[in-house]
């Protein structure tokens, strides 16, 4: 290789062959990697250990700690060498930071990926769209979570639905059911649920089933509604479910089940105190630990297992300063409701307006709706004349009446 046609690529003037920079890599003694990006090998270990890192501290729940080592990642100038690996920190960060409330935050970062020139992967371009539609539906947004959700999957042929549409499929049909459009869900679901037997994928079966199990539950189709989580558990388990225990996978599905039939509450309190008692003892498991605590909670109280609802509560309680927003209203409206039927009337209304003020700040959709009705029912049990007349006014308000 002349020393003239290594001046011309140095220039620009040339673009190397992957076998002349293979060459070049040799004769200088560095990496095709450095030379093409300016990024050594080591660089690029360091920086997938860190995602590693970023990944495990979001799926354990320590969110403020993944968004913090995400943004270190995307503002590393090392990293923008290695765009795959960029953009994967940068999805990463907007994943952390929706899981830390910050909606606003995660949408400019994903729409900003969006409109970039280069062109996304395929799976990228789904992740996107995807987070997208889901950060918008949480903020009350509805009209945009279904936009950017909907062209997509109804542009597609519904016989050539992959497991990335199906996703995608699922997080629309949430759209659909918080805006209240269950006839256009209960359409869409058939679809869903059809496309994902069609392409037979354990994940994407229970991911559609468990979206029917909601759409069914919201349509008060009781026994539709539990028949679809039985298919959807059937399904996770059918996929090994991350070598999940079986009661660990049916505790993932009791909040619908007790929403739709709560006097069935007393089924689920083993399968709920067994998956808790083994969420305990394993390492990383912060998040699904309190959502199964909460669960059984709420089967406790169904069963009219007052004091042992209240016993399940400190699980919670040890880790209140991790939760979000949503949840730490839900455990306030939960203690409000122990307080209330323990006989004490003060102590229950000290709750319900620590749980008002967590929800003041939430966006206006169905779940929110669901609390505030669930607040003013317990004050009004408690002769709260004022305060039940204002939490009904809350739930009308976030459920756009």
């Amino acid at each position: 290789m002349s020393d003239s046609y290594v001046s011309l690529i140095e220039s620009g003037k040339r673009i190397p062959t992957p076998g002349v920079l293979e060459l070049l890599a040799d004769k200088l003694g560095c990496s095709v990697l450095y030379l093409r990006h300016g990024v050594t090998p080591e660089q690029t270990t360091t920086f997938e250990e860190g995602l590693r890192e970023a990944r495990t501290a979001l799926e354990t729940g320590a969110h403020a700690q993944a968004r913090a080592r995400y943004a270190e990642l995307v503002h590393d100038s090392g990293l923008t060498g290695l765009p795959e690996l960029h953009r994967k920190a940068e999805l990463g960060l907007a994943a952390a930071m929706q899981a830390c409330g910050e909606l606003d935050e995660a949408i400019t970062l994903l729409e900003r990926i969006r409109q970039r020139e280069e062109p996304l992967s395929v799976d990228a371009a789904m992740t996107v769209i995807g987070r997208l539609s889901s950060c918008y539906r949480q903020r009350g947004d509805l009209t945009s979570a279904v936009a950017i959700a909907e062209p997509v999957v109804l542009g597609s042929p519904v016989s050539r639905w992959d497991a990335g549409i199906i996703q995608l499929g699922v997080e629309l049909l949430a759209a659909y059911v918080e805006r209240g459009d269950l006839l256009r869900a209960q359409q869409f679901c058939r679809q869903l649920v059809a496309a994902a037997e069609r392409l037979a994928a354990p994940p994407a079966l229970a991911a559609a089933w468990r979206a029917a199990a909601v759409v069914a539950a919201e349509s008060g189709q009781t026994e539709q509604a539990l028949t679809a989580i039985e298919r959807a558990i059937a399904a996770q388990l059918g996929s090994g479910a991350a070598g999940a225990s079986e009661d660990r996978v049916r505790s993932r599905y009791a909040a619908i089940a007790l929403s739709v039939a709560p006097e069935r509450g007393g089924a689920w309190r083993p399968v709920l105190s067994r998956a808790l008692e083994e969420l305990r003892g394993l390492s990383g498991a912060g998040r699904e630990t309190v959502r199964c605590a909460v669960d059984l909670v709420r089967a406790e109280l169904a069963a009219g297992a007052v004091r042992q609802a209240q016993e399940h509560l400190a699980v919670v309680d040890d880790r209140l300063e991790e939760l979000p927003h949503d949840v730490r209203a839900e455990r306030h409206l939960l203690a409000g409701q122990i307080m209330a039927e323990l006989g004490r009337p003060r102590d229950a209304l000290a709750e319900l307006s620590a749980a008002g003020a967590w929800l003041a700040t939430a966006p206006p959709t169905r779940r929110i709706a669901r609390a505030w009705l669930a607040i003013a029912r317990i004050r009004e049990d408690l002769d709260d004349v004022k305060g039940s007349a204002e939490a009904y006014q809350q739930a009308l308000a976030h459920a756009g009446l």
